[in-house]
């Protein structure tokens, strides 16, 4: 039923399914970027949610992008799903690469797409013609990686890259000129994150008293200006976190993801728990300071040697993507990250 197809050197449409989640979807760059030079005159598609799209809109390794709601890209009901195949279809694509697993194999099958390529942990990948193991102890990147090169792919660089466009890069400039920040420390703050189409992981949070505390130290050593990025639900604890502090901007819901990353960009530092912004701010090159609890910084954190994490990996850590975390009700290994701590980290 699920025949084994070869490479063909001439693919002419090519469909990338990326994760819904902005951090994935960043550490899915490379992953893209070497599949762009296996397949150079093949024209490369990519299906993501909208929630996630910004990041690889302006990027010139991908030919065009198929935006999907983000309820439409995660559900699973008969009807969602026969629109999905219906969708795909009208592109008579040649192979599918899929760094989602069971659903969205499924789905490019009965999209009647002959070469269906991707990752398996267990048994899921039997509607794959190519499959690689998925390794729970590798990082996600590497992972990703490891898809590709089953298409010949070969890796020459594991680093994620975002491409900003001049649109992009005047915002932040007018940002900087407007607010008189050219000679100022910035340090750049996600507080909250967590959260993806579908999900939304509280125990990934630091304390807002812990960011709090840890601001004051910095203020009163470095005199910074502080950017509080976000979308519009991390604002009240971002407000909540800057509001005595002398030199801030809280930019929560009033960015684009890629206006963020111009601006994480300027920054000469950025703080944040694991989510999708610790993940831009690595992929354009800013240092990073990742704070961990649930999830496994090893699998996760940004590739950089100037980048530092902290993870105390109490008894039950790491519990990300195990039914244990939903029956955490205290993020007792992200509290058990001291303020001190992260403030040592950090040098000008």
């Amino acid at each position: 039923m699920f025949t084994k197809k070869k490479i063909n050197e001439h693919y002419k449409k090519l469909l990338l399914v990326a994760p819904p989640g902005i951090g994935d979807t960043v550490m899915l760059t490379p992953a893209i970027r070497e599949l762009r030079k296996r397949f150079p005159t093949t024209k490369i598609y990519c299906i993501c949610t909208k929630w996630s799209s910004d990041i690889l809109s302006s990027d010139p390794n991908v030919d065009e992008l198929i935006r999907l709601d983000d309820k439409k890209f995660t559900s699973k009901s008969p009807l969602n799903l026969i629109r999905l195949i219906r969708l795909l279809r009208k592109y008579h694509f040649d192979v599918a690469v899929s760094f989602l697993m069971l659903t969205w194999p499924l789905i490019t099958y009965f999209a009647g797409i002959p070469v269906r390529v991707g990752p398996e942990l267990k048994n899921e990948g039997f509607a794959l013609t190519k499959k690689s193991k998925y390794h729970l102890n590798k990082h996600v990147v590497e992972n990703f990686l490891s898809v590709v090169s089953l298409l010949g792919a070969e890796i020459t660089s594991k680093t994620p890259k975002i491409f900003l466009s001049k649109e992009d890069k005047d915002f932040s400039e007018e940002f900087i000129t407007r607010n008189r920040l050219k000679k100022e420390k910035l340090i750049g703050i996600s507080a909250v994150g967590g959260r993806n189409p579908g999900s939304f992981t509280p125990s990934k949070i630091w304390p807002k008293e812990n960011f709090k505390e840890l601001c004051k130290q910095l203020e009163k050593v470095y005199n910074p200006t502080f950017i509080f990025f976000g979308d519009k639900y991390d604002s009240e604890t971002s407000e909540y976190i800057s509001k005595d502090l002398k030199k801030a901007h809280v930019l929560c819901g009033k960015t684009t993801l890629r206006q963020a990353a111009a601006l994480i960009e300027k920054c000469n530092l950025f703080i944040t728990p694991d989510s999708g912004l610790m993940h831009i701010a690595g992929a354009v090159n800013t240092r990073v300071i990742g704070l961990f609890g649930p999830t496994n910084p090893n699998l996760y954190f940004p590739f950089s040697e100037k980048n530092r994490f902290l993870w105390k990996k109490i008894d039950c850590s790491p519990c990300f993507a195990t039914k244990e975390i939903k029956k955490c009700n205290s993020n007792r290994c992200m509290q058990a990250i001291q303020p001190e701590e992260v403030f040592n980290l950090i040098r000008f």
